[in-house]
């Protein structure tokens, strides 16, 4: 059977799941997750680095439980980041002037030295 090509839309999701994982993984270890949902440390990796950005419900089920997260929590941050990926993705294809107060939602000089409140 052949598999069709991702879409552009689908691959952003993989990435962005990736992100809501290693986030979510905090300081555990790959090695540790993968013993504590029964998974392939090879495959942990690869949704990480979005490689799989398609798997299988059961897969992100057994990740959210052994990270001790509800699946539903993991699924809206993914979607989350998933919105913020596609908007910068658009802008640079566009090769708008990227500003990164525009990225950020705020107008004005950037406040260096100090993390804002």
């Amino acid at each position: 059977m052949v598999r069709e090509a991702l879409t552009e839309q689908e691959r952003t999701r993989g990435r962005a799941l990736g992100i809501a994982l290693r986030r979510a993984r905090g300081q555990m270890t790959v090695r540790d997750l993968a013993q504590r949902c029964g998974l392939a440390q090879e495959t942990i990796r690869k949704i990480e680095r979005g490689a799989v950005p398609t798997p299988a419900l059961f897969t992100v089920a057994a990740l959210a439980d052994a990270l001790r997260v509800l699946l539903d929590d993991l699924v809206q941050e993914a979607v989350a980041l998933s919105a913020s990926i596609s908007r910068v993705d658009v802008a640079w294809r566009r090769k708008d002037s990227l500003r990164v107060g525009a990225l950020i939602g705020r107008s004005g000089p950037l406040p260096f030295g100090r993390a804002p409140l």
